[in-house]
């Protein structure tokens, strides 16, 4: 991603666009689960726990969610919520990317990915918390120190399968 200006930092820029994903990926996450407590209250139900009537519903939500064919006008409404986020911040800088076509699109791309994370049965969560390198869970970039254990940044977090659930997919991290 071409990111233009005078920003040189890459630790700044891998910060910035892993921001952009996590705060895609927390939009999606509550445009779902509010969808699935319109239905519910639809139906006079309450959120259930595994097994139960109400968490097949919210499954059933998921489902529909995912396999339906017209989620352009989501994912727009989506895109507008991350950038406000974003833009709320309002540093001159911040105002400057948000106007280039390059994050634009990457922001549009994060939104489709972790909509598609989201809606999976279980869903497909973003793992960055780890301060220390955790092989099994993650890979470093080619910049990285590789005597150092301490994570600087992330350039892309791990997939983890449902809360609690096994690493599906490796991170990148800075050492």
């Amino acid at each position: 991603l071409s990111i233009p200006g005078d920003i040189d930092d890459a630790e700044w820029k891998g910060t910035f666009l892993m921001r952009i994903l996590e705060t895609a990926f927390s939009h999606c996450q509550s445009a779902i689960t509010e969808t699935q407590s319109k239905v519910r209250a639809c139906l006079s139900a309450s959120k259930g726990t595994h097994n139960t009537p109400s968490y097949q519903l919210d499954t059933a939500v998921c489902s529909f969610l995912r396999d339906r064919n017209d989620n352009d006008a989501v994912h727009a409404d989506l895109i507008e919520r991350v950038s406000k986020e974003l833009a709320a911040e309002q540093t001159e800088t911040l105002l400057e990317l948000f106007a280039c076509e390059n994050v634009k699109n990457y922001m549009s791309d994060c939104v489709q990915l972790t909509w598609e994370m989201s809606v999976q049965i279980p869903p497909l969560l973003p793992y960055s918390k780890p301060q220390f390198f955790i092989p099994e869970q993650f890979a470093r970039f080619f910049t990285s120190d590789m005597k150092s254990s301490s994570v600087r940044y992330y350039l892309w977090p791990a997939l983890m399968q449902g809360k609690g659930g096994p690493i599906i997919s490796k991170g990148v991290v800075v050492t």
